[in-house]
């Protein structure tokens, strides 16, 4: 659970001439280290690959932690994932945990024969049980929330075959099924219940519209409900079962009614936007602001930028603040709030070109842009993390993965905010590699993030 301790040998001198890399700043206080699953099979290992933090009440805040299955052969091989809460406070707190989605085998939807459902990344929202309506009154969910897990139907011919093993790739060009899992979630005396999960079609969850997971944060508390991004579809007929079905982002809201969350509306950020993994902040003034991932081909310059868009009007109608062009590498990118409201945005540093093994596919500089104070485009790039000085040699050879950056505010025990950011490490390839398995620092890093 702690922290292993950071290199801190210095950088290497810089040759003639060559431009020195932007500031790194000391923005970072380690918490704790989430690496291997207590809940595993024997002979297995299940690694965490995200850890999307949120807030229970003061000095306790959970994690929806996603697991990877380590030497398995294959690039992502998810594996479910486990809840863990800490309570007593952020530097020294009590933690616990529950195993929530594992991956089981069952007969395929769609052909019948035998499937390994992966279940991937859990992500949702939580109402804190002190929370209050402007009203005074108390929440009608509070001390309640949701998680919704993407599940898909796997062939196991996928695993047998050396050749696909060897790609590191699954589900390609296959029969696929995918779904969504809900479950319900109660936080009283310290302990988390879950409900058992409730499995739904992507259509089923909203009249008219193809609703994916892959939100990166929790959903926010606005009023009597939770507001959630999503990624999905668009009158999704013909394309249901389809990997490459073009998909882009909504405004999700859940209301609370006979003891469970549901989505009760959703509205769409952007027509003509294409990506995923989306994330939303709500300021202290009620804006929303939130920004996505990029779908786009190996070739496309478009893929490396960061879009924000803001709503001051509860989230009805969205406007493009900013897009900031070929800044970040192709990973994944999130948008938070310092303590004191301040937005930012995370992600991978862009440092090289477009080949698909490039550093334009690297993800060894994590990085924070503090938005202008007017919210028209990025200050300066802030390097977080840096694969060689705080890990040392990565022991694939094509370097480390720093990704999945998340962040949100949560109360220490003594009611002071605190932003706590999350994200992953571990060597590229790692997973796909069965000789080489994880190293030290694989998994998920827990940090308090010092920016005023």
């Amino acid at each position: 659970m702690q922290s292993p301790a950071f290199q801190t040998q210095p950088p290497l001198p810089l040759s003639e001439g060559a431009v020195p890399p932007p500031p790194r700043v000391a923005l970072l206080k380690p918490l704790a280290h989430f690496d291997v699953s207590p809940f595993c099979e024997a002979g297995e290992t299940l690694v965490h690959s995200t850890a999307k933090p949120f807030r229970i009440d003061r000095g306790s805040v959970g994690f929806w932690c996603g697991l990877n299955k380590a030497q398995s052969g294959l690039m992502d091989h998810a594996a479910g994932s486990d809840l863990i809460w800490w309570t007593g406070g952020l530097d020294s707190p009590a933690t616990q945990r529950l195993a929530v989605w594992r991956n089981s085998i069952e007969p395929h939807p769609l052909t019948g024969k035998n499937a390994l459902m992966m279940k991937f990344p859990a992500g949702g929202g939580f109402v804190p049980p002190d929370h209050l309506l402007s009203d005074g009154r108390p929440h009608p969910g509070a001390g309640t929330g949701f998680a919704m897990c993407h599940v898909v139907a796997v062939p196991l011919e996928v695993f047998e075959d050396s050749n696909r093993a060897e790609n590191g790739t699954w589900g390609r060009g296959e029969t696929v099924y995918r779904c969504l899992e809900v479950r319900q979630i109660r936080f009283e005396a310290g302990a988390f219940t879950i409900s058992e999960a409730r499995r739904h079609h992507f259509d089923e969850m909203f009249p008219g519209w193809l609703v994916q997971n892959g939100p990166l944060g929790s959903a926010v508390v606005v009023g009597s409900e939770l507001v959630w991004t999503v990624a999905c579809v668009p009158d999704p007929r013909g394309a249901l079962d389809r990997f490459d079905a073009k998909g882009s982002i909504g405004l999700s809201r859940w209301g609370f009614r006979d003891g469970a969350w549901s989505i009760h509306s959703l509205v769409p950020i952007a027509a003509d936007f294409c990506g995923y993994e989306p994330s939303i902040i709500r300021d202290k003034n009620g804006r929303f602001s939130l920004t996505a991932r990029i779908t786009g081909a190996p070739e496309s310059w478009d893929k490396f930028g960061i879009p924000v868009w803001n709503s001051t009007d509860g989230g009805a109608h969205w406007q493009e603040a900013f897009h900031a062009e070929r800044h970040r590498a192709n990973s994944p990118v999130t948008i938070g709030a310092t303590a004191s409201g301040r937005p930012f945005i995370l992600g991978n540093l862009m440092v090289g070109g477009m080949n698909q093994r490039s550093l334009g596919y690297s993800r060894e500089l994590l990085a924070l842009w503090l938005l202008r104070p007017d919210g028209s485009g990025l200050e300066s790039a802030q390097i977080l993390r840096c694969g060689q000085l705080d890990f040392g040699p990565a022991p694939t050879q094509h370097g480390w993965k720093i990704d999945h950056p998340i962040s949100t505010v949560v109360e220490d025990a003594d009611g002071r905010e605190v932003c706590l950011l999350t994200y992953r490490v571990q060597s590229s390839d790692e997973n796909k590699l069965k000789e080489v398995g994880r190293s030290p620092f694989s998994g998920t890093f827990v940090e308090k993030l010092l920016i005023p």
